[in-house]
């Protein structure tokens, strides 16, 4: 099985869960998805011989320093990576992924400072956990549309250039059309190999300040932790 086929079964499952326990009156937690993607894919990518290396910054607590969920590479791609769910309400027909203002920054800021240090050429990435919505098709495709992908410096330039983000807010909503529109989401499973997405830029003005965070807690050595 190839990485983007595990992906994609992934992708699947994330659709399927949020869409089972929200049948059951529950809101599967963002955390939840994400410690059940990363443990599969990565039991899935060792099993079928595949160098993929994740660093998970949620049991480590290292969310808060990095802005990020997660730290994932394969082959020549790396990414710094930060999950939303997607928020439905079914009898208004809304959906929306809430933004972390902050945590945004710091993803970005993050990114910026380990490619500048040598330790590791990490994009700054956002993948979304969707279910229960036609808005990305119709009929939807779970496989690939379940998790996709997108540019974390042009969701930040979208948010302070066009939404007008302003300095110290903390949060804001943006729905999915908005970033179909832009046509900068990709399925995930074209982060890596075969097909691989480039992460997509947009002509937007330039974005607000970015935090540069105090501590990455990344061996000084100048090699990645997965470094040869």
């Amino acid at each position: 099985m190839s990485i983007q086929e595990i992906l994609q079964r992934q992708s699947q499952w994330t659709w399927d869960i949020m869409q089972t326990t929200a049948q059951l009156g529950e809101m599967i937690r963002e955390d939840a998805i994400t410690s059940v993607n990363l443990g599969t894919v990565s039991a899935a990518a060792r099993q079928e011989g595949l160098d993929l290396y994740i660093l998970s910054f949620q049991g480590a607590h290292l969310e808060q320093e990095f802005g990020a969920d997660w730290l994932w590479s394969l082959g020549q791609s790396a990414y710094l990576v930060q999950a939303k769910r997607l928020d439905v309400v079914p009898r208004i027909g809304g959906a929306s992924y809430t933004i972390n203002i902050p945590q945004l920054d710091l993803l970005v800021a993050a990114s910026q400072t380990l490619s500048q240090s040598g330790q590791v050429d990490a994009k700054p990435a956002y993948v979304f956990y969707n279910s229960m919505t036609n808005l990305f098709g119709n009929p939807p495709k779970p496989p690939e549309m379940g998790c996709v992908f997108m540019n974390a410096m042009v969701l930040q330039n979208y948010l302070y250039s066009i939404k007008g983000v302003k300095g110290g807010q903390q949060s804001v909503t943006v729905s999915p059309t908005e970033l179909i529109a832009l046509k900068v989401l990709e399925p995930w499973y074209r982060m890596f190999g075969s097909g691989q997405a480039e992460l997509r830029q947009v002509a937007l003005p330039p974005a607000g300040p970015s935090v540069v965070p105090p501590y990455f807690g990344l061996p000084p050595s100048g090699k990645p932790p997965f470094g040869k």
